[in-house]
């Protein structure tokens, strides 16, 4: 292995090479637009016709935002004279043709200062281009290239019958496309989100705000130039955080981040990819590497360029919190989300009363239910703010005991990379959400417990009050029913799937006091990050108005070109179904895709809710028809769209009292095993 001042200064030879790479993409672009601007000029044709083709073409060679038929003055400190310039050409348009004494020579004088404009541009691209091959030769001179040091040198060997059986059954899932009926979803979203009923005014209005805010959002993230040296810095503490970059990698990005003037020359790097973001891609090929664990399943890596990696990782974590931000907003709108619970009799206000005596109005039993299912398990997988970490306390896991495990096979099947380097043989089966949340800059002062999200303490306020300054703040009155979560931070999966447990006890309780008992069932998505299809993705994100470049770059990262660093003969395949590992995208497409889920058992189980942590599924009522609706609900949905449920982690049971005990004893009814959960008819409740 090379050592760290020679990867140093490797990485920064091949910096210079992508920013070469990255200017000559842009510079072919430029001069394709040239060219048929020059074609246009050859053509023997007055000014009044030329000029507007020229114009337009001008407007694309510089990549300026029109909207509504208008240019849209430019951010961009390199454009902003452009784009005057055509927003006032545009006027002259109009002057022209409604005034018969303009000067034809006055179309012709603009004529000239746009190509003057194309030309110039062109002369920077040509001495740019000159100066940066300049540039390579010198540091090629300086830093002879060292001989590629071999991703074999990092990992261990290992052969044998289990390794080839593993890898064949990850190919067979990931380079075999998953079929999907695009018109079904599109009918499942359709008919969720925009009933017929004339009650669903707010609904339609709702989806309508949450697609206008994606578009809007996706013009925007594009116009940003959003990397710069204080970004790349919270990007670099995710990627370290996270298991997605081998040793020699992390070394390069921590020394990239003590130095500003490296951090702006990779922020205008990423800043050129961010513009030609419709031309994006992967490359030629992504490079696998399998690993055997400890535990004895086998591990497959994206082997990213670390400039990659910082690009993905900073594009998915502002989506991330755009999602977050705009979901939760859906959720709060008034008379949108379905409320359990909400009204007590007078029967039942003045036993209360009795009992406990007057109370505060608004809290009951159901408020609170709400708010801890809103701050702790609703789309709990996005992200609050760039500065945050998932830290699982050593030991946290969750116990496996089903016949997989006891038979030995979950040794030998393969996974791709862990949530995180603490990993556990369940996680590493059931392919955790693909990546660790970053690190944060300062932790509270109040040293919260290692299962909670570590958050920056500068942005502990803002968080608490982004939602009001965008709009996304809760009624006064409380009408929602949902109060904002902007207290605490997020929890972590084992502690929130402990708290769930102790929210399921809590419920037993009360129903086989009050109801009578309570029917409930656990399932989890088999394999949700690698399994996920990819047209569904799309679908769902076209549904709520992601516009279509970014479906396109969403598309192009999911169909990455892979080959195995052991097979360098073969040719890439591309990647068919599933989401790359280790990315923040991949959890923020599994969680909205899900968001689906938990609206469509809120709307059509009586309010109740589903909760979920991952592709951990759980749901409760205390009415077991209820229970039984939401678990043909939950079937139907993983079908349409494309998922299959473990039946090693699927069951149900039905929980009464015994009858005339007056102890806390209760009777477990068991359940046909066939059908997993009980129907309606059969449990006599």
């Amino acid at each position: 292995m090379s050592s760290q001042g020679s990867l140093f200064s490797t990485t920064l030879q091949e910096i210079t090479q992508t920013k070469l790479t990255e200017l000559d993409k842009q510079r072919r672009v430029f001069e394709d637009h040239r060219e048929r601007i020059k074609a246009v000029l050859a053509k023997e044709q007055d000014v009044e016709e030329t000029l507007p083709a020229v114009a337009e073409l001008v407007r694309r060679a510089f990549n300026i935002t029109i909207k509504d038929g208008k240019v849209v003055r430019s951010s961009d400190q390199d454009k902003v004279s452009i784009s005057i310039e055509l927003q006032t050409l545009d006027r002259v348009f109009t002057q022209a043709k409604y005034d018969p004494s303009f000067s034809v020579k006055i179309l012709e004088h603009w004529q000239d200062r746009l190509v003057g404009h194309v030309e110039q541009q062109s002369a920077k691209y040509a001495f740019a281009w000159l100066y940066g091959q300049l540039t390579n030769e010198s540091v090629a001179a300086k830093n002879p290239k060292a001989k590629p040091t071999s991703s074999e040198d990092d990992f261990e060997h290992v052969g044998g019958a289990k390794k080839l059986e593993a890898r064949a059954k990850w190919e067979e899932g990931v380079f075999v496309a998953t079929y999907v009926d695009k018109a079904e979803i599109s009918k499942l979203l359709s008919d969720l989100f925009e009933p017929r009923e004339t009650e669903s005014r707010v609904l339609h209005k709702a989806l309508k705000d949450m697609r206008d805010k994606a578009t809007k959002f996706g013009d925007t993230i594009r116009q940003s130039k959003g990397f710069n040296t204080e970004t790349l810095k919270w990007a670099i503490k995710g990627l370290l955080a996270s298991d997605l970059l081998t040793q020699d990698k992390r070394d390069a990005l921590r020394s990239f981040r003590d130095s500003d003037t490296i951090l702006r020359e990779v922020a205008d790097v990423l800043n050129m990819r961010l513009d030609s973001i419709d031309t994006w891609s992967w490359g030629d090929e992504v490079i696998l590497e399998e690993r055997r664990n400890l535990n004895g399943s086998y591990q497959i890596f994206m082997q990213e360029d670390v400039l990659q990696a910082l690009f993905l990782h900073h594009i998915g974590v502002y989506w991330s919190i755009f999602w977050r931000d705009a979901l939760r907003a859906f959720q709060n709108t008034k008379d949108v989300w379905k409320l359990a619970g909400e009204t007590m009799t007078p029967l039942e206000r003045k036993r209360r009363e009795y009992y406990l005596g007057t109370l505060p109005g608004g809290r009951t039993l159901a408020v609170e239910k709400r708010k801890t299912y809103r701050e702790d398990y609703f789309v709990s997988q996005l992200m609050t703010s760039p500065y945050q970490q998932r830290d699982d306390a050593e030991g946290d896991e969750e116990a496996e005991l089903d016949l997989e495990e006891a038979e030995g096979v979950e040794m030998d099947m393969v996974q791709q990379m862990p949530r995180r380097t603490k990993q556990t043989a369940r996680k590493a089966m059931q392919q955790q959400a693909p990546r660790r949340q970053m690190a944060s800059m300062a932790v509270r002062k109040s040293a919260p417990s290692a299962n909670r999200f570590a958050s920056a303490e500068a942005y502990a306020d803002e968080d608490d009050e982004s939602d009001e300054d965008v709009g996304y703040g809760l009624f006064d009155d409380g009408a929602t029913g949902f109060d904002d979560a902007g207290s605490n931070p997020p929890m972590s999966t084992m502690a929130a799937k402990k708290q769930l447990l102790r929210l399921l006890s809590t419920d037993i309780h009360l129903s086989t006091r009050t109801t009578g008992g309570l029917a409930a069932f656990r399932t989890q998505i088999q394999d949700l990050y690698p399994s996920l299809p990819h047209a569904t993705i799309l679908a769902v994100l076209e549904y709520f108005g992601v516009p279509k470049q970014w479906l396109g770059f969403f598309s192009r990262f999911l169909e990455a070109p892979l080959r195995f660093h052991d097979e360098p003969t073969a040719k890439p395949r591309q990647r068919l179904t599933g989401t790359p590992s280790s990315h923040v995208l991949s959890e923020m497409f599994a969680d909205v895709v899900l968001f689906s889920l938990d609206f469509l058992i809120n709307q059509n189980a009586e309010g109740e809710l589903l909760f979920r942590v991952s592709d951990d599924v759980w749901f409760w009522s205390s009415k077991p028809q209820v229970c039984a609706e939401a678990w043909s609900i939950v079937k139907s949905f993983a079908g349409t769209v494309g998922l299959k449920l473990s039946e090693n982690h699927t069951g149900s049971a039905v929980i009464r009292r015994t009858s005339g005990s007056a102890q806390s004893e209760y009777k477990l009814e068991s359940v046909d095993p066939g059908d997993k959960l009980p129907k309606a008819a059969s449990d006599g409740a």
